[in-house]
């Protein structure tokens, strides 16, 4: 008996070695799965920053020279008020491309529990179904 036993011990080393691995291989993909959200999400804020901007310079320039173009029809206080309308439409759109863009991220809450659901199937799936068709361990008894 004292082969199997240690043959036994053999394959628990193994087992514990490859969940080790498993894990640490899951661990790094979840890893690189928030890194790529993060890297998302810093593009989608640079998105945003460049709203910013353009909205600020394009209130400005649209301000010194629209107004005096549109004030040869209308009031100078339509003509400024047509302008800053135009370029708050534009400072809009960019930032709804950049909304748009976070919204697409998933959350890293989610990330995390979607992995582990999947992994957690898996196991159900692959070794506790397994398992059920070994033999009973009254029947390794000395």
């Amino acid at each position: 008996m004292r082969g199997r036993r240690g043959s036994w011990l053999e394959l628990i080393r193994a087992v514990g070695k490859a969940l080790l691995e498993l894990v640490a291989a899951e661990v790094e993909a979840l890893v690189g799965d928030l890194k790529s959200s993060g890297r998302t999400l810093g593009r989608a804020v640079l998105l945003f920053l460049v709203a910013a901007f353009l909205g600020f310079w394009i209130l400005g320039l649209l301000l010194f020279s629209a107004v005096e173009l549109l004030a040869l029809w209308l009031p100078r206080w339509g003509a400024a008020l047509s302008v800053a309308g135009a370029g708050l439409l534009a400072a809009a759109i960019v930032g709804g491309v950049g909304w748009l863009r976070v919204r697409r991220l998933e959350s890293p809450a989610d990330t995390v529990r979607r992995r582990v659901t999947d992994h957690v199937g898996w196991l159900q799936e692959n070794v506790l179904e397994a398992r059920r068709g070994l033999p009973e361990e009254s029947d390794y008894e000395d």
